[in-house]
């Protein structure tokens, strides 16, 4: 069955091999989202931040679907998500 919510497309779009850093839980989540994304990105990895905190999911998998080379989009993700959208989504994430 297709699931039609934003995190559902975002999940059927994205390459499975791309790793994707989602963070759940009651405090500290955009804290945590953006620090890991920060982390990742003075690393030197191309890193998309955002889900429920800024940019939704779906921008980043327009992205990857638009491209003509997905090797020049994000090499990973940082999500904040709820807990209700990681248990619809346990596969994918």
């Amino acid at each position: 069955t297709f699931d039609r919510s934003e995190l559902g497309f975002a999940c059927e779009v994205l390459p499975e091999t791309l790793p994707i850093c989602a963070i759940t839980g009651t405090n500290g989540k955009s804290t945590v989202t953006t620090f890991i994304g920060q982390l990742l990105t003075a690393c030197g990895v191309r890193t998309f931040v955002g889900g429920n905190l800024g940019d939704p999911l779906s921008n980043a998998a327009i992205q990857f679907a638009k491209a003509s080379d997905p090797s020049e989009c994000y090499q990973a993700l940082a999500v904040e998500v709820s807990s209700y959208q990681m248990l619809l989504h346990a596969p994918s994430f």
